[in-house]
C-alpha cells in the first residue's frame, strides 16, 4: 500500500454483486459558481428504492392522542392487546374466507380498501409508533390498505382475538 502513494486508501472494493472502484473525488464549480464534488470513474449504482419501489410521504407526521376505536400498528403488548385491534382483527377474520377464494388483484385490494373504509366509518384509524418522539401518528390511507392486505394474507392463527 505504501508503494501507492497518496491513492492507498482508493483500494479496489468486491461485494456480491459488482467490482467498483474507487477514485480520488475532484471538486468543479457548476454554471452557478457552486462547488459540486464529483467523484470520477464508474458510475455509481443507482439509489435502491425503499418499500418495494414505493415512495414514503412527504407530509408531516400528524401526532395525536390514541382512541380505543385506534388501530396500533407495530408489535407487541400494546397493539395485542388495545380494543382497536381487537375488533380489527374481528373484521380481519370475517373477511379472510371471502379474500381467499378471490383470483383477481383488483377485487382482493377493492376488500382491502372496504375494510380499511369500515375502520374509520367506525371512527377508528391506523396510528404508527413514532420511535424518535414515543408519539402515534395518523398513517397514511394506502399504507393502512396494504397493511390490511397483508393481515388477509396472513395463515397463522391468531391468539389474540378475546
Amino acid at each position: 500500500l505504501k508503494a501507492m502513494g497518496r491513492f492507498a486508501s482508493a483500494a479496489t472494493t468486491t461485494d456480491s454483486s459488482s467490482i467498483t472502484s474507487k477514485k480520488p473525488s475532484t471538486i468543479h464549480p457548476d454554471p452557478k459558481g457552486n462547488r459540486k464534488q464529483q467523484t470520477t470513474g464508474i458510475p455509481s449504482r443507482p439509489p435502491v428504492p425503499s418499500q418495494k419501489g414505493r415512495n414514503k410521504s412527504n407530509t408531516p407526521k400528524e401526532f395525536v392522542d390514541i382512541k380505543d376505536e385506534d388501530v396500533l400498528c407495530g408489535r407487541g403488548g400494546k397493539s395485542n392487546h388495545h380494543p382497536g385491534n381487537k375488533r380489527y382483527r374481528q373484521v380481519i377474520k370475517e373477511w379472510k374466507a371471502k379474500y381467499r377464494v378471490i383470483s383477481a388483484k383488483t377485487e382482493k385490494t377493492g376488500v382491502s380498501r372496504k375494510i380499511v373504509s369500515e375502520v374509520y366509518q367506525y371512527g377508528g384509524r391506523f396510528l404508527k409508533k413514532d420511535y424518535s418522539s414515543g408519539l402515534y401518528y395518523v398513517m397514511p390511507e394506502n399504507e393502512a390498505r396494504r397493511k390490511t392486505s397483508q393481515a388477509l394474507r396472513e395463515t397463522k392463527e391468531l391468539k389474540w382475538l378475546d
